[in-house]
This record gives structure tokens, C-alpha cells and sequence, in this order.
């Protein structure tokens, strides 16, 4: 009975911090508006399409059909909502399965939820939720396979159906399939013939359909920043939170200080939680600058903590009070945005300082997005400043298509390493607005820049 108030106290915890920014429109990520477009696409196609890259099937054949929906942007968003609500309640599941007591345990759900990622994730026309709850429902599952005994062949079916059905949602989750075949692997407990079942059964339900659905996996794989180390430890401040590195690294330096000696190769469950960790650096490594893609680090470090936990010596108020700072630091980047550095055109140079935080910043960049949807009402405006001959039957895109009376609106930044608009720019109008990347300032650790609003003189056509 406690755990089911614990879950409605944070989920409606949950549901008051997302609610801050749920009606300024739908996303502060610009694939939130592929995602809008791509169910346009696929109408027009008559057959599912990739909104970007490899594409996302089973979220995109849901969300394409809620978004096609009179008011479907807000029925999307409450998709996202429902997906956090189910995430909060597995976490949760994970805390009860490793025995965490019901006041530490409501301490983490609500850690969890005040990292911006989350909060993001809950109330944005975006993936991140559902994959996010897919990932947690295999470690649940993994845990179960871990502390279980007996070596069963439903539970390895089982195990691969999830991890597929993860994949489907997200190509990359694959990766997460491997984590508990090498902890058994390194405890030298495997089962060859359950993991090949189990692997057959993944690749089946997550990687065959993108083949029938004629979706680009493997065939477009975004390009990687070059400077892996330095964005690794940008992606580590923006998912931890500046003050929350130190407290984390002092609350992992008592425990062990302060703990019975734990075995990490009998301990199956910690070890299990540090692969999962490992493997989201390793994505963040593959592909630095999207920092949700490895989203799982953080509810697998909050994991983690608990787990160890489990043989902390001190009191239970000690760790009680630890989690509350460390839900105060994990808030407090919501509110105001601590940078380092400024850059100048390309340059950067060290400047330190503090901004405006994470629910300014999402308002903005959300606001913003939501002008780029509705690109036409600058129609009046763009045609005065440019002469560009816009009728009723011109599109207006806000990425680069094949049509030939088409004006396409973009960041300037995204488009300049690009020769896509040279390609036949004779069918095609390109107009750019000022770089905007700064508008995520939060993202970069770099002071905040509010994003232009598209009547604005710094407007400029490029042929």
C-alpha cells in the first residue's frame, strides 16, 4: 500500500513541474517538429516513414495517428506524459525489487523526476519517454532474470521481447541488450543456448521490422563530434547537474567507506546497474552532442546508489538527508543555468556566470518551435523584406525538401557545412535566421541567448 502512495505522490510531483511549460507548444527539440511533419509525410506517401535518421517505428506509428487528430499535438503530449507516469511507477518497481525502505525510496522517485531530462521528456512531442520506459522495463526484468536462481527459458523470451520491443522504439536501445548477457558472461553463469533464443528473439521483434517498413537503419548513422572526451564531460554536468557531481562522488565515497564489503561479481544487481552506466557513456561517445540518448545513465546511477544502500552501516536519516540535497541540486538547474564558457562567432573563451534556467530556456526554445510550424504567418512580412513572389500555393518548410516552389527556413548553423541548398537552389528560396544554438545555452554550458522571433531584421536570404 505504501508503494502505491509513493507513486501518486511523485507522479503528481511529476505532473506539476511538467505542467510549468505542457501548454507552450510542443517540444523544446526541433525533431519534436519532424516528428509533425513525418506524420504529414507518411499520410502523403501512404505508407510509414521515418520522421529522421533511422526512424523510431512503434512510437512513430503511434504518434503519427494521435498527431493526424484534431488537437493531436496535445494528445501527443499527453502520450509523452503517460509514458513518464509509467517510468516513475517502474523505477519505483526497481526500488521495492532491491529493498529500498519507503522514505529513502521517495526520495529517489523524487530526485528522478526534477532532472530537467525528465521533466523535458514528460511534456515534449518527442520519444524520449517511451524509450525511457522501455529501458527500465528490460532493467526490471534484467534484475528479476539476476536475483532469480533458477536459469528459465521463459524469462530469457521474455527478456529478448522486451529488448526488441525497446529497439523498435529506439534503434540505439539494442545496445542495452548485451549489459545482462555480460554479467552473466563475468559471473560465468551462461546459458547458450537461452541467450541465442533470446538474441533471435530481440533481432526478430527489433530489427526486422525496420527492414519490412523500408526504414534507412544502418544506412544513416549521424556524424559524431569530434571532440568526444570534452562533450563527454559536458553531457555529465548537463544530465548530473553542476552541484550534483561532487555530492554524488562524496554520497559513492561514504557509502563504500561506511558499507559491509560488497563482491561485485556476487553483488549480480550492482554490477548489472554499472554495465547499464557504461553502455550510455558509450553511446554518448557514439553520437556526444544529443545528450538523451544515454538518458538512462541517470535513473541507473540513482539506482545504483539504492543498491548499495542496501549494506550502508549509517543511519537511515544520514542517507535520508544526502538524497534530499541531492534532489535540491538535480532541481536547482531548472531555475538558473551556471556556464563557463562564451563563444564569439567560432570562438570560445572561459566566462563564468549565471542565467536563466531550464524552464526560461524550454519556454523559449518551445516558443520558437512553434513559430517554425507556423511559418506562414511571417508570409506578409517575408514578402515585403525579400520580394519572394509567395502565393497560396507555396510551401514553407523549416528543412531542406526536393520540391520546386518551396521556401525553406533554418538555422544558419545547421545549414553552414552543408551543400544541400546549392544543389539545386534555382528551385528552391533559403532563409536563415540568426544561430539559435545558443537559445540551449544549457546544452553547451554557455550563456543563454533568447531565440529571434522571425519578424526580426537579422532575417537574411541566402541564394
Amino acid at each position: 500500500m505504501k508503494s502505491f502512495y509513493i507513486n501518486c505522490g511523485i507522479i503528481v510531483f511529476a505532473l506539476i513541474l511538467c505542467a510549468y511549460n505542457f501548454n507552450t507548444g510542443f517540444g523544446e527539440d526541433h525533431d519534436s517538429l519532424r516528428l509533425i511533419y513525418g506524420a504529414t509525410k507518411s499520410v502523403n506517401a501512404n505508407h510509414l516513414t521515418a520522421s529522421r535518421s533511422w526512424g523510431f517505428p512503434l512510437y512513430e506509428i503511434i504518434i503519427y495517428k494521435l498527431l493526424l487528430q484534431e488537437n493531436g499535438i496535445l494528445f501527443a503530449k499527453i502520450f509523452s506524459l503517460l509514458f513518464l507516469a509509467a517510468s516513475i511507477i517502474i523505477f519505483n518497481r526497481i526500488l521495492r525489487r532491491i529493498n529500498v525502505p519507503a522514505t529513502p525510496a521517495l526520495l529517489f522517485g523524487i530526485t528522478f523526476v526534477c532532472n530537467p531530462l525528465i521533466i523535458i521528456a514528460g511534456n515534449s512531442l518527442i520519444e524520449t519517454s517511451m524509450s525511457l520506459f522501455s529501458i527500465l522495463l528490460t532493467i526490471n526484468y534484467g534484475i528479476k532474470i539476476i536475483t532469480n536462481p533458477g536459469k528459465l527459458w521463459h524469462q530469457y523470451i521474455i527478456y529478448g521481447a522486451l529488448c526488441g520491443i525497446s529497439t523498435l522504439i529506439r534503434p540505439d536501445n539494442l545496445l542495452y541488450f548485451f549489459a545482462l548477457l555480460m554479467v552473466e558472461m563475468m559471473r560465468t553463469n551462461l546459458n547458450v543456448k537461452m541467450w541465442t533464443a533470446a538474441m533471435l528473439i530481440s533481432v526478430s521483434l527489433g530489427i526486422l521490422p525496420y527492414f519490412m517498413l523500408e526504414y534507412p537503419i544502418f544506412h544513416h548513422y549521424p556524424t559524431p563530434a569530434r571532440n568526444h572526451f570534452l562533450y563527454l564531460l559536458k553531457n555529465l554536468v548537463c544530465t548530473f547537474g553542476l552541484l550534483n557531481i561532487p555530492l554524488l562522488v562524496f554520497i559513492l565515497f561514504k557509502m563504500r567507506k561506511s558499507s559491509t564489503p560488497i563482491n561485485r561479481y556476487t553483488d549480480g544487481t550492482a554490477l548489472y546497474l554499472n554495465v547499464i552506466i557504461y553502455f550510455a557513456i558509450l553511446r554518448w561517445l557514439l553520437l556526444p552532442d544529443e545528450i538523451e540518448y544515454g538518458i538512462i545513465i541517470w535513473p541507473a546511477v540513482l539506482l545504483l546508489i539504492a543498491q548499495l544502500s542496501r549494506s550502508f552501516t549509517g543511519s537511515i536519516k544520514q542517507l535520508n538527508v544526502w538524497l534530499v540535497a541531492m534532489a535540491i541540486c538535480t532541481f536547482l538547474p531548472n531555475l538558473w543555468q551556471v556556464y563557463f564558457i562564451d563563444r564569439i562567432g567560432t570562438a570560445n573563451s572561459f566566462s563564468a556566470g549565471i542565467g536563466p534556467g531550464v524552464f526560461a530556456q524550454e519556454r523559449y526554445r518551445r516558443e520558437y518551435n512553434s513559430r517554425l510550424l507556423h511559418f506562414k504567418d511571417s508570409v506578409n512580412y517575408l514578402n515585403e523584406k525579400f520580394h519572394l513572389g509567395i502565393d497560396d500555393k507555396t510551401r514553407a518548410f523549416t528543412e531542406n525538401r526536393n520540391c520546386e516552389n518551396c521556401i525553406v527556413i533554418s538555422d544558419l548553423k545547421v545549414r553552414r557545412d552543408s551543400n544541400d541548398h546549392k544543389a539545386d537552389s534555382a528551385k528552391r528560396k533559403f532563409i536563415f535566421v540568426p544561430e539559435v544554438s545558443e537559445s540551449r545555452g544549457r546544452r553547451n554550458l554557455l550563456p543563454y541567448k533568447r531565440p529571434p522571433t522571425f519578424i526580426d531584421k537579422n532575417l537574411r536570404q541566402i541564394p
